[in-house]
């Protein structure tokens, strides 16, 4: 913004100036009256155009300065006008500016709406995305020959093995002694250590029979 400091500094000074010269102009102008008012009485003339004349330089003068004046209030209310004027630009352009900004944003933000939509829709839609081609780095690694991920453990008593007479219970899950074998969904083990070992990787899924021992 430009600054105006020195045009408001001199219409202030010529405004002081201004009321100034009125003062001097009207004391002048009430000091010729008088005297010419003096003069006509002193002569014994009584038309008043002496003291009028006598007056006209203070009138002249105080004139002038009321000009100098109207002037300087003109001069200012320029300079205030400008400086407005200058004020409310950059307000505008700062408006402009965020309006531009929250644009930006705006597109963005639909931007990576779409793309999430996109990739939701790929993923509904079985479509290869940007999952498929990241998996795909690990299609040279050979996959663990484990079965399912393990359930979690339960928690209290039923974290136990415990042996009934002919039934085993763990996690929840029991297991039947049939013929020296224990049998749990259709699965024949040759040991409690196998029942407990099947269970901590399955749990309650029904699963191939991963374990040595173990018979359909």
């Amino acid at each position: 913004m430009k600054s105006y400091a020195a045009a408001r500094a001199y219409f202030s000074f010529l405004e002081v100036l201004s009321w100034a010269v009125i003062a001097v102009g009207a004391t002048a102008l009430l000091i010729g009256f008088g005297a010419g008012s003096q003069v006509n009485t002193f002569s014994g003339r009584g038309s008043g155009a002496l003291a009028l004349t006598a007056a006209l330089p203070g009138f002249a003068l105080a004139f002038a300065g009321f000009l100098g004046l109207v002037f300087a209030q003109i001069g200012r209310a320029g300079v205030d006008s400008a400086e407005y004027g200058q004020q409310s630009l950059k307000i505008a352009r700062e408006q402009l500016e965020i309006s531009r900004q929250a644009a930006k944003q705006r597109a963005a933000q639909e931007q990576s709406y779409a793309a999430l939509q996109a990739a939701k829709s790929e993923l509904m839609n079985g479509e290869p995305g940007v999952t498929s081609e990241r998996s795909a780095s690990y299609a040279s690694k050979p996959l663990p020959k484990a079965g399912p991920e393990p359930v979690p453990a339960l928690s209290g008593d039923e974290d136990e093995l415990r042996v009934l007479g002919k039934e085993l219970t763990y996690k929840g899950q029991t297991a039947e002694l049939i013929d020296g074998r224990w049998h749990m969904n259709g699965i024949a083990f040759d040991s409690r250590e196998l029942v407990k070992d099947y269970i901590d990787v399955y749990g309650r899924r029904a699963a191939p029979i991963p374990l040595p021992g173990a018979t359909r």
